[in-house]
């Protein structure tokens, strides 16, 4: 039971946008100025958004790290799963990953409080699609999703709450961006095991590939826009 409840905790604002213009480069003397606009924050704090986000800030920043590295063993775990067609490879893969997950973090995040617990599913879901009851009820079956749903339920918490950026994870969504800014800095939580290392490490790499693509795109479109 133990085992099963960290691993429930592991899976278990008002902004407006504006825009910044830089000059792109024209060519010939008929050609007509463009710019490409840039996305940029305008954040109005009432009182009441005020509370959410310094409730928000005090739990994202200290669970951040486990989130990250958990949500980077999770979908690679994913990646994997997809690669096999076999129901007992599938079954006998989920056991390592499991116990991977176990040899990373133990009992250390048991010890979490329910609302710690539900910030840390949140960014969970952020950076994986996966609610913790669809983690669960891969991982550790359908029986299982259900008897901690019901658990949760009794803490008047829930395995299936998404992360709502533009709903009610508003003010957890400027706290995350301030924190990938660097505005903010997280609690420190270096991975520990050689299995949760590779897994940030194929997510660091995934994520430079995907930014030096989107600088290409940007380029080749800034390229096309000048010779106009």
């Amino acid at each position: 039971m133990r085992l099963l409840g960290t691993f429930i905790l592991l899976i278990s604002i008002v902004s407006t946008w504006s825009q910044y213009q830089r000059p792109i480069p024209v060519v010939g003397q008929d050609s007509i100025p463009s710019y490409i606009l840039d996305e940029a924050d305008i954040v109005a704090f009432d009182a009441e958004f005020q509370k959410e986000y310094d409730r928000a800030k005090f739990y994202a920043v200290r669970v951040y790290e486990y989130a990250q590295i958990a949500a980077a063993m999770v979908n690679e775990f994913e990646d994997t799963l997809e690669t096999m067609d076999r129901k007992w490879d599938q079954n006998k893969f989920l056991k390592q990953a499991k116990k991977d997950l176990k040899d990373e973090f133990g009992d250390e995040i048991a010890n979490f409080s329910v609302n710690r617990g539900m910030y840390l599913m949140k960014i969970i879901h952020k950076e994986t699609g996966l609610s913790a009851y669809e983690i669960i009820k891969k991982y550790n079956g359908g029986i299982n999703a259900l008897m901690w749903q019901s658990t949760m339920k009794f803490f008047g918490a829930s395995l299936k709450h998404d992360y709502e950026p533009t709903g009610e994870d508003e003010a957890l969504s400027v706290v995350l961006r301030e924190i990938e800014s660097g505005e903010l800095k997280p609690y420190s939580r270096p991975a520990k095991t050689t299995k949760a290392k590779e897994s940030l490490s194929k997510k660091e790499k995934k994520k430079m590939k995907k930014k030096k693509k989107k600088a290409e795109k940007e380029k080749e479109k800034a390229k096309k826009m000048a010779s106009q």
